[in-house]
């Protein structure tokens, strides 16, 4: 048996070694536990690293994939714009064309014309007034042709310079500068204009009043050469010239890009025309005025010229108005209301009363609540001159009511102001 003391000792060397290797143990334990989550944490890492490296590839795929395609619709959109652009401008550049050769085809016929004026009208009346009896007075002549020599040679170098530009016209050639070098001398067209219903008349008078004029002119236009054209049609073309280069100048504009070597010359041209057609058309109103007033004194039985044909007697308004049940015609000229009678449907009206306006007296009528329409849309007209007389007429509708009564009472004003020597 060991001694009491050594028992002890043993037991307790025993107990420190136990204590020893548990706390080894554990030691042991913990350093594993943490090599473990250390372990796990590097995994989660690694898969973290992994799945950002796989987001970042797939977002550069995907910026690639758009920028590819946005090449891609960039260049089908250039692509589709630039093919547009071109149907555009192949458009526009071939209705240059066709406007370009509509202008010839129309300018050549028209100096044949102007030739056709010159040397089988004017060229042997003027030859004429050599001979003991000449056929018309220098004066007549000069009235009847005015300008349409001077007319006749300007358009003949104008087709000269379009039929060199038309012989070799390409994309790139150009209307506008020809227009400009001859827009000044379209000048010419004015007095021609304002003189033509002079022509009208002397050319009516020569075919009334003198019989070797109109046997001369017979014998002129059944020439082979004249096509069948009388001389009336003929001398109002360069009235209706002008209109037709504006017309045909706008829609050249309109077709030519801004970026043409044309289109700065053809926008001055353009202007310019207009401004001579403007002027040209103020007196071709005044001539479409003159030939209303010939299409009514053709009219009217017994002739009434002494009344219409005056050179400051103006047209107003015509139309038919009821009197009393009976329908009638009423001629509002700038100095007398003429009342006539329908002879012939639209061709023939029988004047019955002449009324000087400067003794009418105008009064509205209000529409009376009777159904018939007798006194439907009615005024009042009182005549105090020579022949005094009061009657009442109806419009067919209100607002010819209306143009009547304000027609004949600025009629009236006006003829009144001017007799007693006051602007009217």
């Amino acid at each position: 048996h060991l001694p009491h003391s050594a028992l002890a000792a043993s037991m307790g060397n025993s107990a420190s070694k136990r204590e020893a290797d548990e706390a080894k143990r554990k030691a042991d334990a913990e350093a594993l536990q943490r090599a473990a989550e250390e372990r796990a944490r590097a995994d989660e890492l690694e898969k973290y690293l992994i799945a950002e490296e796989a987001e970042r590839t797939r977002l550069l795929n995907l910026r690639k994939t758009r920028e590819s395609l946005g090449v891609v619709l960039q260049t089908h959109g250039r692509g589709y714009c630039q093919r547009r652009r071109y149907k555009r401008e192949k458009a526009g550049f071939q209705r240059r064309w066709h406007i370009a050769k509509e202008l010839l085809a129309t300018e050549e016929s028209y100096v044949r014309s102007l030739e056709l004026i010159v040397n089988q009208f004017v060229k042997p009346l003027q030859a004429s007034l050599t001979t003991p009896h000449p056929i018309v007075t220098n004066q007549q002549l000069r009235t009847v042709f005015s300008q349409v020599e001077s007319i006749a040679v300007v358009n003949k170098h104008f087709l000269d310079d379009l039929t060199s530009c038309m012989a070799n016209w390409s994309v790139n050639s150009c209307i506008g500068a020809i227009f400009l070098r001859f827009v000044d001398l379209l000048k010419s067209y004015i007095p021609y204009v304002s003189n033509y219903t002079n022509s009208s008349d002397t050319l009516d008078s020569l075919q009334s009043s003198n019989p070797r004029f109109v046997a001369w002119l017979g014998i002129t236009v059944a020439l082979p050469e004249c096509h069948d054209h009388d001389l009336p049609s003929l001398l109002i073309m360069p009235v209706q010239r002008i209109p037709r280069y504006a017309m045909l100048l706008t829609d050249m504009l309109k077709h030519t890009p801004k970026d043409h070597a044309d289109y700065p010359a053809l926008v001055e041209a353009t202007e310019k025309v207009r401004t001579v057609a403007t002027v040209v058309n103020e007196s071709k109103r005044d001539v479409d005025k003159f030939q209303d007033k010939l299409a009514l004194a053709a009219k009217l039985t017994p002739s009434q010229d002494h009344v219409i044909m005056g050179q400051h007697i103006k047209l107003v308004r015509q139309g038919p108005l009821d009197v009393g049940g009976s329908p009638l015609v009423f001629v509002l000229l700038s100095t007398v209301l003429l009342k006539c009678k329908e002879k012939e449907k639209g061709t023939k009206w029988k004047v019955q009363t002449t009324y000087d306006i400067s003794h009418l007296k105008v009064t509205d009528v209000a529409d009376n609540n009777t159904s018939t329409t007798q006194f439907k849309h009615s005024f009042q007209i009182e005549h105090s001159g020579n022949k005094k007389e009061r009657f009442i007429v109806s419009a067919p509708t209100d607002e010819l009511k209306q143009q009547w009564l304000l027609d004949l009472y600025n009629a009236s004003r006006s003829l009144c102001r001017s007799r007693e020597g006051s602007p009217s």
